[in-house]
Formats: C-alpha cells, sequence, structure tokens
C-alpha cells in the first residue's frame, strides 16, 4: 500500500515538499508519509 501511495503522489506532483502535503491529503496520516519515506 504505501509503494501505491508513494507512485500516486509522484504522479500527482513534481516538488518533493509539494508531493508530500498532496500525499498527506490523500492518505490522511502522517505516518503514511514516513512509512514510504
Amino acid at each position: 500500500m504505501g509503494i501505491n501511495l508513494r507512485f500516486m503522489c509522484n504522479t500527482r506532483s513534481g516538488t518533493s515538499t509539494s508531493y508530500l502535503i498532496s500525499c498527506k491529503t490523500l492518505s490522511g496520516t502522517e505516518a503514511s508519509i514516513f512509512d514510504y519515506m
């Protein structure tokens, strides 16, 4: 699941910070962001 989220976020934004924020809203939890980080 973590890899899937990472891929989706990667395609959504190009910037690390921007893609991180997008992932946060996508996953809903900070734990998921740190999981694939």
